[in-house]
């Protein structure tokens, strides 16, 4: 399967990049290049073993995420949220996503100050805190993942692009991350290591990481959050190459989320891309690791 190339000066040694088409066609365990025609098996009999570059412990980098941007607008049903175009109100009140199961809970805790949480079948999955400062220009976001059961908070700086277009709700508007901001308390680390002739990955301190996945290479199901998701998600792996694999993650059967794995040439470095699978724009979070 061909991998495309591209720049990336900021992060010298990975300038490969698997193409969405390809992550989407090893997801379903097709060849891009054949227009989903080749089955799995022509890409398995040719490919390189993976690089045990990586297997070990890898340790969260915000500061080469890029610049990421979230808009509040409102409108007659409600708040709209980039990540969630259907309406909600900061009532306390549970409101329907754009995902499958999936829910959104705004509560306001204080004049400029709010809390958001995302719920699936009705457990959290995300808590997130904002509170925005006085001058209404710069907003604090506090993290935090129940499912992971990690315990990580994760803090990010947001500053106000242009003005709010509304005096009344200080949340209305556009907000873009800074970089730099970023900080995870514990960091975040991955643990990555052989399961058989497959690969697990868990999140946490070694020792007391919580499993997020293992799975062979083999295009079959298997458990995703085992423990943390009552076994409605699943995900399956697909190997690019020795640098790169794709995983398709399913909730009850449907297709939910999108994986992708990115090794270094110096195996240094590791990029993961997670990206909800939506009837609207598709919503993508990346994370860089450095191994330890």
């Amino acid at each position: 399967m061909k991998v495309e190339t591209t720049p990336e000066a900021k992060n010298g040694n990975l300038k490969r990049r698997v193409s969405g088409r390809q992550v989407r066609a090893a997801a379903r365990g097709v060849d891009a290049r054949d227009g989903g025609v080749a089955r799995s098996h022509v890409v398995q009999e040719s490919r390189r073993p993976l690089s045990r570059a990586f297997f070990g412990i890898w340790k969260e980098n915000p500061t080469l995420e890029s610049e990421r941007s979230v808009t509040f607008e409102r409108k007659a049903d409600g708040i709209h949220e980039t990540s969630f175009p259907q309406g909600f109100e900061c009532d306390g009140k549970d409101y329907a996503t754009n995902l499958p199961h999936t829910t959104v809970t705004c509560n306001k805790t204080g004049p400029s100050a709010y809390e958001l949480t995302t719920k699936r079948d009705g457990k959290p999955t995300m808590i997130a805190t904002r509170v925005i400062s006085a001058d209404g220009n710069v907003m604090t976001v506090v993290g935090v993942s129940p499912e992971t059961g990690t315990g990580t908070r994760t803090t990010s700086i947001w500053n106000r692009v242009g003005r709010s277009s509304d005096q009344e709700d200080p949340l209305i508007g556009t907000w873009k991350m800074d970089p730099k901001s970023v900080t995870t308390d514990p960091p975040t680390r991955s643990i990555i290591e052989e399961w058989g002739d497959g690969i697990s990955e868990s999140y946490g301190i070694p020792g007391q990481a919580v499993l997020e996945f293992a799975a062979k290479f083999d295009g079959k199901d298997y458990a995703f959050l085992p423990g943390k998701s009552s076994g409605s998600l699943t995900v399956s792996l697909k190997q690019v190459d020795e640098l790169a694999f794709v995983g398709s993650v399913k909730m009850l059967g449907q297709p939910f989320a999108t994986l992708e794995y990115l090794l270094s040439a110096d195996g240094k470095k590791l990029k993961k891309t997670f990206t909800l699978v939506s009837k609207e724009a598709p919503l993508t979070s990346v994370m860089w690791f450095d191994k330890q």
